[in-house]
């Protein structure tokens, strides 16, 4: 919210676009099609403005721009439409709630072009990537926006948002500058702080490859477990995260990912709990700096065991559920 907000004073212009199915917070200018089903969200390549919630602001809608993720060709062309009037384009590197899809360097470099070209700030999202490398997905992909939005991981668990960015945008909430104000109950809270030092004290460059490598080593194990039950699946994900869907399709985008067999994954997600693995409900899997080997491979060891016990010598698992 607050990046959003800095982009349009900074720029003076209405404007943002996100992509379908991102998810950057849960005041108005985000609550834009965060989940539309996708019968009701317009075309593919220019999808509908779609409220994701009762009670916003109907003129949110018209100035929220809706972008496929991935697509270069539709993305810049709707920042070249409305480039003058565009303040910024957000967008997460690897969109989480949507399936933790992986963008493409050449999208990423793309829309960093069309932005600059037409005068809009570029806003990355890395609430979720900031813990694949020491300076985030922009370090991996070599793309600079001019804004970053941070979050949970540099709380240490506790509540936490921030962003930050260029210089002369950033010069904006200088309190001398009285352009715009900061203030709020909960920033700065000192609990936070000092559990979020902490924890990006132990979160070194070392650490964060050695969790890297064991993510890289769960979407295997998990990508032999699916062929091994002979089950349509699909792993995303980036680092030390993964996340399964139930697809024989490559997830690219918010709509192919709402495409996968949704029925999957509250009983798997169950299942996986009876054999000691906790995975977010949308098996979504997340690989913490106190794992090693031993809980990953246990881990997918208990998915293997999951999958065999809907139905395993069908050809896809949603048979086993009617």
């Amino acid at each position: 919210m607050g990046a959003i907000r800095a982009a349009k004073a900074f720029t003076g212009r209405n404007k943002i676009i996100k992509m379908e199915g991102g998810y950057h917070g849960s005041h108005d200018a985000a609550e834009v099609s965060l989940a539309p089903e996708v019968e009701l969200a317009g075309p593919a390549d220019s999808p509908y403005s779609v409220g994701s919630s009762r009670g916003l602001f109907q003129g949110v809608l018209k100035d929220v721009v809706v972008a496929p993720f991935n697509n270069i060709e539709a993305t810049c062309s709707l920042i070249r439409r409305y480039g003058d009037d565009l303040a910024a384009v957000i967008i997460e590197p690897m969109m989480g709630a949507a399936g933790m899809i992986v963008a493409s360097r050449d999208y990423l470099q793309a829309v960093r072009q069309a932005t600059e070209s037409c005068g809009a700030l570029l806003i990355f999202d890395e609430v979720i990537t900031f813990r694949l490398a020491y300076g985030g997905a922009q370090e991996i992909y070599d793309v600079k926006p001019d804004l970053t939005a941070l979050g949970k991981i540099i709380g240490g668990g506790f509540p936490v948002g921030a962003f930050g960015g260029r210089a002369d945008i950033m010069a904006q909430f200088d309190p001398q500058s009285k352009k715009l104000s900061h203030s709020g109950t909960f920033n700065g809270n000192a609990i936070t702080m000092v559990a979020g030092l902490a924890a990006l004290e132990l979160l070194t460059r070392g650490e964060i490859a050695r969790i890297n490598q064991l993510g890289e080593r769960l979407r295997g194990g998990l990508r032999r477990a699916l062929a091994a039950a002979d089950t349509d699946g699909q792993v995303t994900g980036a680092g030390s995260m993964a996340r399964i869907h139930f697809t024989s399709e490559e997830i690219v985008d918010y709509r192919a990912a709402q495409r996968a067999a949704k029925e999957m994954l509250h009983p798997v997600h169950l299942e996986l709990l009876n054999n000691g693995i906790f995975v977010a409900p949308r098996c979504e899997w997340a690989v913490s700096t106190p794992m090693g080997e031993q809980e990953i491979d246990s881990a997918v060891k208990a998915f293997s065991t999951t999958l065999s016990k809907f139905n395993p010598t069908s050809q896809r698992l949603s048979h086993s559920f009617s």
